[in-house]
């Protein structure tokens, strides 16, 4: 079991970088191949499949940010407490743009192994988001 301080680094250094600075290669770097991200959309597996997923939100919030707000960890689990804002200006997920500045919270549950990101789960409030975003 990797130390549980090296995966609350980790953790944080996925959103900080992965998210907030758009680095790809973090993604890539921490996920394993077979990871499984349980988000409100359904399941997306591997890097290559969370990137797509993560370049549709940011075409949608090119000036999305997210605020760490509590991380804690035991074991194997990191649960990391944030809030986000940005902007809609871009279309995507079939929606137009509508200038909103929106912000939103949320949990992420990471499962770690061997320091490696294996699994997470996500839990905000999509439906509301995208119901702000023009979605019926």
């Amino acid at each position: 079991m990797y130390h549980i301080t090296k995966n609350i680094e980790t953790a944080r250094l996925w959103f900080e970088s992965g998210w907030n600075e758009r680095n790809d290669n973090i993604i890539k770097e921490l996920m394993t191949e077979n990871c499984i991200s349980h988000l409100a959309v359904g399941p997306v597996r591997g890097p290559r499949e969370f990137l797509n997923m993560r370049a549709n939100f940011l075409k949608a919030f090119p000036d999305l940010r997210l605020f760490l707000q509590d991380i804690v960890g035991e074991g194997n689990n990191v649960v990391v407490r944030w809030r986000s804002e940005g902007t809609h200006t871009g279309e995507a997920f079939g929606l137009k743009p509508t200038n909103k500045h929106l912000s939103f919270v949320g949990l992420t549950w990471i499962r770690f192994e061997n320091g490696k990101i294996v699994e997470g789960w996500d839990g905000w409030n999509f439906t509301g988001i995208f119901k702000e975003m023009g979605a019926s």
